[in-house]
């Protein structure tokens, strides 16, 4: 029987390849303990790697901002005068 962490676990590494192959069938692979422990440690990095993405591509952003206006600002004082 499997414990109720095993099925979570195998449920949301299930979910991952979902959304990592999209639209393409999930390959097949032998399904046992440590095949689920190995795909959910690695989802579980890739998530992180993901979300660590996203933080630097929004700081970027805001910093990219930022920069404008300091350099519309800056180039506003030269024209003044």
């Amino acid at each position: 029987m499997r414990t109720k962490q095993q099925k979570k676990t195998k449920y949301l590494v299930s979910q991952w390849l979902r959304k990592v192959f999209w639209q393409q069938p999930v390959p097949e692979f032998e399904v046992n303990t440590r095949t689920v422990e190995i795909l959910y440690e690695l989802a579980e990095s890739s998530e992180t790697r993901c979300r660590e993405a996203e933080l630097l591509i929004k700081d970027h952003e805001q910093k990219t901002e930022e920069y404008g206006s300091d350099g519309e600002t800056l180039g506003q004082s030269f024209w003044i005068k």
